[in-house]
């Protein structure tokens, strides 16, 4: 989850021009945002994992269900053995979208705190570090609360499309 931090760092506007000298990086982001975009649709994120608790609770006791659901809306073959795959996915893509969100939060509450270009600032650098001692004993919800960035949320991920990509 904190690999996203540094990962789009380069969607930074003020980072692109000061670290690697690009002069109008205004397009550049737009790509990097909608490739991210993409990639949450490519995975499914969000419907994947609203329907994942009625994909487990529907076909966890009745494979038969799932092969005849699945093979007739994809025309398909499907196994029994490949609802566990599909479950899976339920979570890697929660994962995903908690992740996107508690990138986004730390990274509004860096610069709301430290700056503009927190990733200067030592003391934010002494946070990052802080967080990254504790592992992933602590889910991400319970890190930006603990930070002080608030109440977690997936809504600045959509903020952050919508101004974006206008």
């Amino acid at each position: 989850m904190y690999a996203f931090l540094f990962q789009y760092l380069i969607t930074d506007a003020e980072w692109l021009r000061s670290v690697l000298g690009m002069r109008a990086p205004e397009s550049f982001i737009r790509v990097l945002l909608l490739d991210k975009l993409m990639m949450c649709d490519d995975m499914r994120a969000s419907s994947i994992t609203s329907c994942g608790c009625i994909l487990i609770r529907t076909f966890s006791s009745n494979s038969k269900a799932y092969v005849e659901k699945l093979t007739q809306a994809t025309r398909f073959q499907y196994e029994p053995e490949e609802f566990l795959a599909d479950v899976m996915m339920v979570f890697i893509s929660a994962d995903y979208l908690r992740a996107w969100a508690f990138e986004v939060m730390l990274r509004d509450y860096l610069q709301t705190k430290y700056g503009r270009v927190w990733w200067r600032n030592r003391r934010a650098e002494r946070i990052i570090e802080e967080m990254w001692n504790r592992g992933t004993d602590t889910a991400a919800d319970e890190l930006v609360e603990q930070v002080g960035a608030g109440k977690f949320s997936i809504e600045p991920v959509i903020d952050e499309f919508l101004v974006g990509l206008k």
